[in-house]
C-alpha cells in the first residue's frame, strides 16, 4: 500500500521519492515530519487536479441537453414542491383531526359540567349557609373565649394574691415551727435539768441521811468521847504538874 516506503522516504528526506509515491496514491502517515513536505503535498494535489481537468478540454455541452436537464430539474422541483405541500397538508389534516377530537371531548366535558352546575350551585349555596353558620358560631366562640380570658386573668390575679398570702403564711409557719422547736428544746432541757435536780436532790437527801446517821452516832459517842477527853485532860494536867515538880527537883540539885 506504499505506507512503509513513504515512511522510509520521509525519514530519509527523499523529496522526489515522496512525490512519486504520493502521485501513485500513497498517503502521508500521521505525525510525519520533513522539511518541504507540505509543499510537495500541495504540488501533488495541483498536478492530480490538472490531470483530471485536462481531458475535459475537448468536451462541449449541447445547449439542448442543458435545456432538457434544466426542464427535468424544474419538473423535479415542482414534484418536490407538490410532495412537500402534500406532506404539510397531511400533517395539518392530522392536527385538525386531533383538534376536532379534542374540541369534541371538551364539548362533552362542558356539557357534563353544565349538567352538574345546578347541583354545584345548590351545594355552593348550602356551603355559603354553612359558612355563615360557622362564622356565627365562631363569633360566639370568640365572645366565650374573651370571657374565659377575662376569667383567666382574674383568676391569675387572685392566684398571685393567694401566692403572696401563701408565702406569708409559709413564712409565719416557719417562724412558728422554729419557735415551737425552740420551746420543745427548752422544755426538754428543763425536763432534763429537773431530772438532774431531782437526782441531785435525792443524792443530797441520801447524803443528809448519812450525815444525820453519822451525827446521831456521834451524838451517842459524844459522852464517851467527852469523858475520855476529860480523863486525858486530867492526865495531861497531872503530867504537867509532875513535870514542874521534876524541874523543881532538878533545880534544887
Amino acid at each position: 500500500d506504499g505506507a512503509l516506503p513513504i515512511t522510509v522516504a520521509i525519514k530519509n528526506k527523499f523529496h522526489a521519492t515522496v512525490k512519486e509515491l504520493l502521485m501513485g496514491g500513497a498517503t502521508v502517515p500521521q505525525n510525519a515530519e520533513m522539511p518541504g513536505l507540505a509543499k510537495i503535498v500541495m504540488e501533488v494535489q495541483l498536478e492530480q487536479a490538472g490531470n483530471e481537468i485536462r481531458p475535459l478540454a475537448g468536451h462541449e455541452v449541447d445547449p439542448q441537453q442543458l435545456l432538457d436537464a434544466e426542464r427535468s430539474v424544474l419538473e423535479g422541483m415542482q414534484e418536490h414542491k407538490r410532495l412537500l405541500k402534500l406532506q404539510e397538508d397531511s400533517r395539518a389534516a392530522k392536527v385538525l383531526i386531533d383538534l376536532e377530537s379534542h374540541i369534541h371531548q371538551e364539548e362533552e366535558t362542558l356539557e357534563e359540567i353544565q349538567k352538574n352546575s345546578a347541583g354545584l350551585m345548590d351545594e355552593l349555596s348550602q356551603r355559603k349557609i354553612d359558612v355563615r353558620n360557622a362564622e356565627s358560631e365562631l363569633s360566639k366562640l370568640r365572645k366565650e373565649l374573651s370571657t374565659v380570658l377575662d376569667t383567666f386573668n382574674e383568676t391569675k390575679e387572685e392566684d398571685a394574691k393567694l401566692k403572696v398570702e401563701l408565702d406569708e403564711n409559709s413564712r409565719q409557719l416557719k417562724e412558728l415551727t422554729k419557735e415551737k422547736d425552740e420551746l420543745l428544746a427548752a422544755q426538754l432541757e428543763r425536763e432534763q435539768l429537773a431530772n438532774q435536780v431531782q437526782k441531785d436532790l435525792a443524792d443530797l437527801e441520801k447524803q443528809i441521811e448519812e450525815v444525820l446517821q453519822q451525827n446521831a452516832k456521834l451524838q451517842e459517842e459524844l459522852p464517851f468521847v467527852r469523858a475520855e477527853l476529860d480523863s486525858k485532860m486530867r492526865d495531861k494536867e497531872e503530867a504537867k504538874k509532875l513535870t514542874e515538880k521534876a524541874h523543881e527537883l532538878v533545880e534544887t540539885l
